[in-house]
């Protein structure tokens, strides 16, 4: 029989957790929150934003005006062609010297919607950007190699006049939407413990080129398993697509890529990721001693061994697949949020108790060695044939270092 749909979209079925019917309340208004953040009457003044993107990804930069608040200061592209063509459609100035500028307009966000023809100066102040207190939130993951996890010397600052401040800004977010800092992967995290441990995990996301590139899905994808199951002792990987053989680099990843993953603590995983699956979606099953969780994007369940739900929730009169630019507008507001040092304005009741402060409790922060490790054991594997190690790229990394 079906189940009949509350109003809320919530349903227990077996109490997991002391959540007090407060924080239940209080949970599911941060839910309510996050379907409508980006169609509401924006009452506070737009972010100063330089923006970085391919002609392609014009009507996302305008989707992304709208939801997050942006004034776009300025628009470059990896050509002077597709600047003037970006700038103009934008309506606003037209960048032909992004490390310049970055500097110069000392904006309060970097919006990055492709690294194609970004120079290394340009990474260097992105990456690690002491010049700047601007906000960097990227689409495409800044480490393509190993060796880029380094920290090198920081850019040169005689652009910066004597009597400018610098304060220290928020990290850098590449590779964004990431489903670390989702909402239901927080809701995970708050029955994780009752859940147990993990056994088994399946990660299925696809989306179009101009939502972000194969290697940013993987990027995303293999930090949610090593979050989920630690680090994998041996990757074995896959490809198929428009590509005749392996890429000599992360990022000429392209196509529909498959990897089987083994871990030392009695667990398995498997990935399934493509930059030409039309549609945005992203999906997580997660089987352990203690049952099944399924997550996407909107939804999270938790079944117990005999089929019957211990818990639910969902994003209200949410779609059936939510679009990208919803995601990464929560990104940007989240990281504009540590940058003012305050809760945003544009997420009420951000606070101590709130779904942001409890994604960053809850959840670790990412770590870049060790997920572009694994990306580059996935790499080798696409070359070779076999199974590879992460762990003995971290090894010849750190003895080089």
């Amino acid at each position: 029989m079906a189940k009949k749909k509350s109003s809320t979209k919530k349903k227990t079925t077996k109490q997991t957790t002391t959540s007090s019917p407060k924080d239940q309340q209080q949970k599911q208004q941060d839910l309510n929150f996050e379907s409508t953040a980006t169609t509401k009457t924006h009452t506070t003044p737009p972010t100063k934003t330089l923006i970085y993107l391919l002609p392609e990804q014009i009507t996302l930069a305008q989707n992304l005006a709208q939801s997050a608040n942006l004034k776009y200061l300025a628009a470059a592209a990896p050509t002077t062609g597709s600047t003037a063509n970006v700038a103009d459609t934008l309506k606003t100035e037209r960048c032909l010297d992004f490390r310049h500028q970055m500097l110069a307009l000392n904006p309060e966000l970097i919006l990055i919607l492709t690294l194609d023809e970004i120079g290394a100066e340009e990474l260097a102040i992105l990456k690690h950007h002491p010049t700047t207190n601007s906000a960097v939130v990227s689409l495409e993951p800044l480490p393509a190699t190993i060796a880029d996890c380094a920290k090198p010397n920081s850019p040169p600052r005689e652009e910066l006049d004597s009597s400018d401040t610098i304060t220290s800004p928020p990290p850098p977010v590449f590779s964004a939407p990431r489903l670390r800092h989702s909402k239901m992967m927080s809701v995970f995290a708050e029955i994780r413990e009752s859940f147990g441990t993990v056994r088994s995990v399946n990660i299925a996301f696809r989306a179009q080129r101009k939502h972000g590139s194969l290697y940013a899905r993987l990027t995303d994808a293999v930090d949610t398993m090593e979050y989920l199951c630690g680090p994998a002792e041996q990757v074995d990987a896959a490809m198929s697509g428009p590509l005749g053989e392996s890429p000599e680099n992360l990022r000429a990843l392209h196509g529909h890529l498959t990897i089987n993953a083994r871990f030392a603590e009695n667990c398995c995983a498997c990935i399934h990721v493509s930059d030409l699956g039309g549609t945005w979606a992203r999906g997580v099953t997660i089987l352990g001693d203690n049952g099944c969780v399924r997550l996407t994007d909107q939804v999270f369940g938790w079944w117990d061994q005999d089929g019957k739900q211990v818990d639910s929730s969902s994003l209200p009169d949410s779609p059936a697949n939510t679009p990208p630019e919803s995601l990464i507008t929560d990104e940007i507001n989240r990281t504009l949020e540590q940058r003012n040092g305050s809760p945003s304005p544009e997420l009420p009741n951000a606070s101590a108790t709130s779904s942001v402060a409890t994604t960053n409790t809850l959840i670790p922060p990412p770590n870049p060695t060790r997920t572009v490790a694994i990306c580059e054991a996935i790499r080798l594997s696409l070359r070779t044939g076999q199974s590879e190690s992460p762990r003995k790229i971290l090894e010849l990394f750190e003895l080089s270092h």
